[in-house]
């Protein structure tokens, strides 16, 4: 419930946001894993529409409760989909079908309670040949293997020859699943597509990086400059990432491939084609104009998405390449995420620079002032004379602040036997107000919050000398409004965390 301190009661309406998917069917995962706390977050990077080409990065959640959850997926044709792991659930990489159910059992026993995956349903045993591959799970072994292979060449037709056997050795267990019949046929022709796509991004790395010391220090790679352009332009026709073949394949393994293409083009070593300068690229990035129109769209649309989760860039940047794509794409399907991020207008009931208190007991979230923050020292001796201050930065798109999270309550308890005041700190974008006071709810964030927005970095570089500060990230004032501690420990490091915070405080 929100207050505002004139005892004037707002009731606050979370909308839910519902995609229509009416030409996508649909696939059905349901993971099961008896040691999951209820309200664990499951993220998926998954289709927005039901295209395998169109694919987003933290894009939608399940929620575990009583060890279960459930997750319906848009999906027109085959593709690759990964699950984000958290405590309770490892990475995992599945291939889906329209139409399939899959069961995803997974279990934790032994000292380091590590979790142990299987599955039922359709083409559970090719899911469980993925889980198991080296070369998404052990991408090193299979880099030292193509090492070794280049280290040896006797020529490049017997090269080629020996990195096609390698690549055909990486399939050989999905032939005899194909052969047994104990995959569809489906499954095996985009499991093929995907491994041929990473074969090809391996490989790459492995040329591009042959004279840096994890590979020079072990492989003498001394093949030559022609030997290297005619195996890049083998490669590279054969796994063309700009073709029709490979649009359907993950799309971080497609734009790395497609990337690397276009570096190969501005350097002459392969072909291109009239550029599509859509204006979308500065510096360096400026090559990835050889790429198609629709190539560039993903490209760009994956970098935006992982900047403003992970905040890579500074908000300056991240916006100004946002603009940029909105006015090259304007009907993009990605316009409907980015827009949720960078649409500046608010059209919840919480707005920007909303400062208050939440009380857990009562569920209640008392408003007590929407002003901006210039100066994070006097916003403190302000609001908080006399007493110790513990300053939580999260946001709520940052999973290693939410895993923090489960903390919490030990943070709490520490707090109040100590009469230190915890002021959470979010650095979300200015219109997710509504879902900053829902993940305070779900994670049950007693205490006092603040929405300083994204827009408060230049106050906070201040502080850290850092134009982008990477969250979560813990500080602490004294008694006095003085800053004693602007990185602590993180509260998974309590014993660590308290000593530190005792430490500065009977100074």
């Amino acid at each position: 419930m929100i207050m505002r301190r004139q005892s004037v009661y707002i009731l606050l309406y979370f909308v839910l946001f519902f995609s229509s998917y009416s030409s996508a069917q649909q696939a059905v995962i349901i993971g099961k894993n008896t040691n999951a706390k209820d309200g664990t977050e499951v993220w998926f990077y998954q289709s927005i529409d039901g295209d395998p080409a169109n694919q987003a990065f933290m894009y939608e959640k399940a929620v575990f409760q009583n060890g279960t959850f459930k997750k319906s997926l848009p999906i027109n044709s085959p593709m690759m989909v990964m699950i984000n792991n958290n405590p309770y659930i490892p990475k995992l990489r599945l291939i889906l079908t329209p139409g399939d159910s899959l069961h995803i059992n997974i279990t934790q026993t032994g000292a380091k309670n590590q979790p142990v995956v299987s599955f039922e349903g359709n083409n559970a045993k090719g899911q469980q040949y993925f889980l198991s591959s080296d070369l998404y799970n052990k991408a090193y072994i299979i880099e030292q293997k193509i090492a070794q292979i280049l280290a040896e060449a006797k020529g490049n037709d017997r090269l080629i020859l020996s990195l096609e056997q390698f690549k055909n050795t990486l399939l050989a267990e999905l032939s005899t699943l194909k052969e047994n019949k104990a995959c569809s046929e489906d499954f095996c022709k985009q499991a093929t597509r995907e491994i041929e796509a990473k074969f090809l991004l391996t490989v790459s790395n492995v040329i591009s990086n042959r004279n840096q010391p994890h590979i020079k220090d072990h492989y003498q790679i001394k093949l030559s400059d022609i030997q290297i352009q005619q195996l890049y332009k083998y490669l590279f026709t054969k796994y063309d990432p700009f073709s029709e073949q490979y649009r359907d394949v993950f799309i971080i393994t497609r734009t790395e491939n497609a990337v690397e293409k276009c570096r190969l083009i501005d350097k002459g070593i392969l072909e291109g084609t009239a550029r599509n300068t859509l204006g979308l690229w500065t510096g360096g990035d400026k090559v990835r104009d050889a790429a198609p129109a629709e190539l560039q769209e993903k490209m760009l649309a994956t970098n935006l998405l992982f900047d403003v989760n992970f905040q890579t860039k500074s908000n300056e940047e991240i916006v100004n390449a946002y603009l940029r794509f909105k006015e090259a794409f304007p009907a993009s399907p990605y316009n409907k995420i980015l827009n949720k991020y960078f649409d500046q207008s608010s059209t919840g009931q919480i707005g920007p620079y909303t400062f208050g208190e939440y009380k857990a007991k009562d569920n209640t979230f008392e408003i007590l002032s929407t002003d901006s923050l210039k100066d994070l020292g006097d916003f403190v001796k302000q609001n908080f004379k006399g007493k110790p201050v513990l300053i939580d930065f999260w946001a709520t798109w940052c999973a290693p602040c939410k895993k923090e999270f489960s903390n919490a309550k030990l943070v709490q308890d520490y707090s109040k036997k100590n009469n230190l005041a915890l002021l959470y700190l979010s650095v979300d974008f200015p219109k997710n107000g509504d879902g900053w006071i829902k993940d305070i709810e779900l994670y049950q964030l007693e205490g006092y919050h603040y929405l300083i927005t994204n827009n408060s970095y230049p106050v906070i570089s201040k502080i850290t000398n850092q134009p982008v500060m990477p969250i979560p990230r813990y500080m602490l004032y004294n008694k006095d409004g003085k800053l004693v501690n602007n990185n602590l420990p993180w509260p998974s490091q309590s014993e660590q965390l308290f000593k530190e915070i005792d430490k500065l405080l009977n100074e």
